[in-house]
């Protein structure tokens, strides 16, 4: 998926004040989370070492896919 397509599926999403990642992760802003992650991504596109931020917007759409709760 790319980052436009990715960016599509968030783009006018009404999202969850909080997710879980992972057991240990909480997001507890996941307006902020999707919008910063975004922007390093943007900023870094070319670069692999930033690839973690483009994995965890794709792990919060399954979860959002799913409906899974917080």
């Amino acid at each position: 998926m790319t980052l436009q397509e990715l960016e599509e599926f968030y783009k006018g999403r009404e999202l969850p004040a909080t997710a879980q990642l992972y057991k240990a992760i909480k997001i507890i802003d996941v307006p902020k989370f999707v919008d910063s992650h975004f922007t390093v991504l943007k900023a870094n596109s070319h670069s692999k070492a930033f690839q973690p931020f483009y994995d965890r917007l794709i792990l919060l759409k399954e979860i959002l896919e799913k409906g899974e709760p917080n």
